[in-house]
């Protein structure tokens, strides 16, 4: 079995460590759907949706000073 990854690659910006947990994940979800089962494009992209909604990245915030304007 052949898929093109190119538009999974375009649409998501992940470190190996990222792309190794979606890859598990989703070739654990093909498993578990039992003899036969082949790993799909969705299931890619259902772990590849999870993981950038997890990232640490993601959530971060900007740390910093604010600078005013006056005497504030």
């Amino acid at each position: 079995m052949w898929m093109s990854v190119r538009p999974l690659a375009a649409a998501f910006e992940f470190t190996g460590g990222q792309i190794r947990v979606v890859v598990q994940n989703a070739c654990h979800e093909a498993i578990t759907r039992g003899s036969g089962a082949k790993l799909e494009a969705n299931d890619l992209y259902k772990y590849a949706h999870l993981e950038a909604g997890s990232s640490f990245e993601a959530a971060a915030k900007k740390v910093g000073f604010k600078l005013y304007a006056g005497n504030e």
